[in-house]
């Protein structure tokens, strides 16, 4: 049996979907184990790690609607292509940046990539298959929740460039 152009389209983008997911976790989760490396390299207390860490959402925050509008414009496919080069350059900032205030923006742009991210997934998961997004969905969030694991797993490496540049 043949399949159409299409169908093949559907499902090749649904594991890389999968793995967009799966690779925004393990950017957010990272942090937690690199946290204790960024303060002794920095000086940075407790108060400022935690706006460190707090950045990435507050990306997310700013990334939603910008991804909403893009979407509108473009599509979310390129919303996804564009976002996840957003996140590359935040990461890299941890890998050739120094200092606190370079993994402040770094951080940022990591969020406003991963709000942009979620969106195009959520559009596209939704334009590709529907009627099955609930199904679809559950499964790029259980992708999520492996990256989640991943994360940390990379943070691991020690220091602060190896886990980013990984």
């Amino acid at each position: 049996m043949r399949t159409s152009p299409a169908a093949r389209r559907r499902s090749l983008a649904y594991p890389i979907l999968l793995s967009l997911g799966a690779l925004d976790a393990a950017g957010y989760s990272v942090i937690g184990p690199v946290a204790p490396a960024i303060s002794e390299a920095t000086g940075a207390g407790p108060a400022l790690i935690g706006v460190l860490v707090a950045s990435f959402p507050l990306g997310i925050v700013i990334g939603f609607p910008l991804a909403g509008r893009a979407v509108r414009a473009w599509g979310p496919r390129v919303v996804l292509a564009t976002s996840l080069g957003v996140i590359a350059v935040g990461t890299l900032g941890f890998v050739a940046g120094n200092g606190l205030p370079a993994y402040l923006a770094s951080r940022l742009l990591m969020g406003i990539g991963s709000g942009g991210l979620w969106i195009g997934i959520a559009l596209d998961t939704l334009e590709r298959w529907p009627g099955q997004g609930y199904l679809c969905m559950s499964r790029i969030l259980a992708a999520y929740s492996i990256g989640g694991l991943l994360g940390p797993g990379l943070g691991a490496i020690g220091g602060i460039r190896g886990p980013f540049a990984a």
